[in-house]
């Protein structure tokens, strides 16, 4: 008797990949009860192609949750699938800020489908499984290889547009550009800028949309709580 598995692949770590790999014959073995031994051999070989096609560069989907738009959860989809009318996607933006109230913008890669070269701050889609503030951590470690301090980051607010909401995080730190590790795929500069440089270069079109209106916010978020150095609030 031969049975046809659908199984969760593991790698080499031990941990399931995130999200599903993007392959026709995505984890499925056949298992002939007369030569238990062809089981293992098949999972072993299917784990190392698996791992190979990583370091080749091959795409892991990233599966999140999907949001009514009153940010309850009502299922998961792959990150760059369509969405039909009504769903949203969870995104955490994270505007870091020294003590001189200087931000710190990333300029993205050439070679990005969306906004290439352009400024923006850190952040990205919250995966299944993270809360706003997961993700906020783990896109800044990947991103910029900062490790976020729980105790000098302020949830600032929510924005919400058509089809997605953005929880904006003000997080200090004091890190110099010269100690980041920036992601290759991803970001291909980073430099500490002033509020009139992040105006200037948002009318010179050289940031991304959400720039402006982020950091004008922060600036409204602190002037209300009687703040003048952003970099103050997160001390």
């Amino acid at each position: 008797m031969t049975l046809v598995l659908k199984c969760q692949v593991y790698d080499r770590t031990g941990l399931p990949p995130s999200g599903y790999a993007a392959l026709p014959r995505w984890g499925r073995i056949q298992v002939d009860f007369a030569a238990p031994q062809t089981f293992l051999f098949t999972f072993a070989i299917f784990v190392l192609n698996y791992n190979e096609l990583l370091t080749q560069g091959a795409q892991v989907a990233e599966i999140i949750d999907l949001y009514d738009n009153c940010r309850n959860v009502v299922g998961q989809a792959e990150y760059r699938a369509p969405l039909d009318f009504g769903l949203n996607r969870l995104f955490a933006h994270v505007w870091f800020v020294n003590k001189n109230g200087l931000f710190l913008l990333q300029q993205r890669v050439a070679t990005t489908h969306r906004f290439p070269n352009k400024w923006s701050q850190t952040g990205g889609c919250v995966r299944t499984g993270e809360d706003s503030f997961d993700c906020a951590k783990r896109e800044s470690f990947e991103e910029l290889g900062i490790n976020i301090d729980a105790a000098r980051s302020i949830w600032i607010g929510t924005t919400k547009n058509l089809d997605n909401f953005v929880d904006i995080w003000l997080v200090g730190t004091d890190v110099a550009c010269t100690d980041l590790t920036l992601q290759p795929d991803e970001v291909q500069d980073a430099k500490w800028v002033d509020v009139a440089e992040i105006r200037r270069m948002s009318n010179d079109d050289l940031t991304t949309p959400a720039v402006l209106p982020e950091m004008e916010r922060i600036l409204q978020y602190a002037d209300s709580v009687g703040v003048q150095n952003v970099g103050d609030l997160v001390k």
